[in-house]
């Protein structure tokens, strides 16, 4: 019997593993370099027999280089044609795969992607490959939370809760700089609530009770969260440090311990079988205080968790929704009293906004939430604009405030983020449509009306308000013109410039004016801990992008004092990076977009539009002249920014294929 012939596999392999058609274009087939996988074909028996050296490593480097430049130089061709897509490109809308951990992971449209694709250095810094034996040394952050531990017998709270001298210390810090950014608690309960856990500790003789769990993970949070906004510079002693500990070991050593205190007393409190407000209100906290330092994985996970938790207490319904006696089987149960009432709303709404930071840090959409609340709809209102003291225990009536209260940062960060959420998921209207510049403009009017107005910039926390309402609306101006407005206005093309090309460049103007405004007052400095320079990120990027491929020598003379301008509020931005022994891969990206912005000065200079072609800022020429190579893009979406990718997400059909 003649034994059957072995079909030839001419299709590579990622075509023939999805069962698509495949060109068999060589070294990357239409597919592969449309999609920007890696192509790979069986091997022929007479590529098996041959002698070519294999394992010649510099040989498979040359090889591999010379397939990826051939791949670009064919899209910047235009080699793939577009008329036909291939079989199973209809999925390519709804965002870009990637491959982690040998894993497919679907990333939406990410607005760091469309800015890669209008510079070619950003592509190289997105394609490049990882090279295990010349990979990055991975910095692992602090321990993420381990919910999922059975609680440890030896761990007594008791032993990590300090002396209420330094707990009352360590609280007023926290009411001083975190506090005002993060509005969870209810002070003066709060405060009753410490110094009745702190006399029960001393009448119990140390006997640990499982109810006071819960309240004690929401202690540990605060003192966690006052301990990470001092800096290594600013003076903080506990009670028996030793002599010869520095600083940040000693900061370090009392953040591991508390991060292990907030673990067992979350697990100890059964935070995923019986959520409490306080447990939840702990859980939250913590993740917001960390999301900068957290790897985004853990983060958007534990942020996933936290919200069907929080789903589970029924904080998604507002409280006045479920007080509804006509709702309440047992008709003589008493309603939630105003202070229930406010910080199930705060609650809720801080993890509402933390989804939205972490799903977009991730690329992938946030949870589906609906934007109108209460009493349109069941879903949770916004809280009321009133400080602590004013809310009134079993109160009813409406207490917001028309003026400024401990609550009006928060809640111009909730309406920002609603508006930010709408559009990162309203679909492209048709043309004509003004559906969009209707949301932007709502947005900035109720935060214009309802908080700013009453805002004063004499005042740190009130100039922190008015600098965040403003980041704010530029970021949404942007999203709106990379999203909606560039393609239809037919401001891909360099030599022309649109009205709203214009104001993009004048929003990316301000940003970066406002955020260096509030970097630079001495008063703010006790919020550093929370500003993020990434706001700073977004505004460079688009004006370096910019500026990298116009012809100056023939802009009209209203945009070419708009591009110098532009160009002198970016000139000199100090980057700020961590000082670290490690190169990290954070650090390394700012290292790159800072030379991107000198060949850009050096273009410019070239060209005579400025008069200076070297940076005021030389620090970084020395400690960063190496090379970019190794910086995977899933990496930069996935663990960079901290969370403040939500401010330019885009999902669906506007991100650009960066293959």
């Amino acid at each position: 019997m003649t034994p059957a012939t072995k079909r030839t596999v001419n299709s590579c392999l990622r075509c023939r593993g999805r069962k698509i058609r495949c060109g068999r274009e060589r070294p990357e087939c239409q597919n592969c370099a449309r999609h920007g996988h890696s192509c790979r074909y069986a091997p022929t028996p007479r590529e098996t027999n041959s002698t070519r050296p294999e394992a010649d490593e510099s040989y498979k480097e040359l090889a591999q280089r010379l397939s990826h430049h051939e791949a670009v130089v064919a899209r910047l061709a235009g080699a793939a044609p577009e008329s036909s897509p291939p079989e199973g490109s209809a999925i390519s809308s709804a965002g870009d795969v990637h491959v982690a951990d040998s894993e497919p992971r679907l990333l939406s449209g990410s607005y760091w992607k469309q800015l890669a694709a209008q510079h070619p250095d950003f592509n190289a810094l997105f394609d490049a490959n990882q090279d295990p034996q010349t990979a990055l040394k991975q910095i692992r952050p602090n321990r993420p939370l381990n919910l999922f531990v059975a609680p440890d017998p030896e761990f007594r709270p008791h032993d990590y809760i300090p002396p209420l001298p330094e707990a009352e210390r360590l609280y007023s810090i926290f009411l001083d700089r975190v506090d005002p950014v993060v509005r969870i608690i209810h002070k003066p309960t709060f405060l009753q609530e410490i110094q009745e856990y702190y006399l029960q500790v001393g009448q119990d003789n140390g006997v640990e009770k499982i109810s006071t769990a819960a309240f004690e993970a929401l202690l540990f949070v605060v003192l966690f969260g006052a301990l990470t906004s001092l800096s290594e510079q600013e003076h903080w002693d506990p009670s028996s440090p030793g002599r010869d500990t520095a600083p940040r070991q000693l900061k370090q050593g009392c953040l591991q311990a508390l991060r292990f205190a907030i673990e067992q007393s979350l697990v100890r409190a059964e935070l995923l079988e019986r959520p409490s407000l306080h447990s939840i209100s702990a859980c939250c906290l913590f993740l917001f205080v960390t999301c900068d330092e957290t790897d985004v994985p853990y983060h958007y996970c534990l942020t996933g968790l936290l919200l069907r938790v929080a789903r589970s207490y029924s904080l998604h319904v507002d409280p006045e929704a479920l007080a509804d006696r006509r709702r309440i089987q047992k008709p003589a149960q008493a309603p939630f009293s105003a202070v229930v009432s406010e910080v199930r709303r705060r609650l809720w709404h801080v993890i509402v906004h933390l989804d939205f930071m972490s799903s977009e840090a991730r690329g992938v959409d946030p949870e589906p939430i609906g934007i109108q609340t209460w009493p349109a709809t069941l879903a949770t209102a916004l809280p009321g604009n009133m400080n602590d003291e004013d809310i009134v225990q079993n109160a009813r009536e409406d207490n917001n405030n028309e003026c400024f209260t401990d609550m009006t940062m928060s809640l111009v960060r909730y309406q920002l983020s609603l508006g930010l959420r709408q559009l990162v998921t309203t679909p492209v209207p048709p043309a004509g449509s003004n559906t969009i510049q209707k949301c932007l403009d709502r947005t900035v009017e109720i935060v214009e009306r309802q908080y700013l107005q009453f805002c004063h910039a004499s005042d740190p926390i009130q100039k922190v308000t008015l600098e965040l309402g403003r980041l704010g609306e530029y970021k949404l101006r942007l999203i709106v013109y990379h999203r909606f407005l560039k393609e239809r206005d037919g401001t891909t093309n360099n030599s022309y410039w649109s009205p709203s090309r214009k104001r993009a460049m004048e929003n990316a103007k301000n940003l970066i004016s406002s955020y260096q405004n509030l970097l630079a007052d001495p008063n703010i400095r006790r919020f550093h801990w929370h500003i993020r320079r990434h706001s700073q990120l977004h505004g460079m990027l688009h004006i370096i992008n910019e500026l990298s491929t116009i012809d100056t020598l023939n802009l009209l003379g209203d945009i070419q004092v708009l591009c110098k301008q532009a160009w002198e509020t970016i000139a000199d931005v100090e980057i700020e990076y961590r000082d670290s022994e490690d190169n990290s891969k954070e650090e390394r990206l700012w290292a790159f977009l800072h030379n991107l912005r000198e060949q850009v000065r050096l273009r410019l200079y070239t060209q005579k539009f400025i008069s200076r072609g070297f940076s005021t800022n030389l620090a970084w020429e020395a400690d960063y002249n190496s090379p970019i190579s190794g910086v995977h893009g899933t990496d930069l979406l996935e663990s960079l920014f901290g969370g403040q990718l939500a401010s330019f997400g885009v999902s669906g059909n506007a991100g650009m294929d960066l293959s």
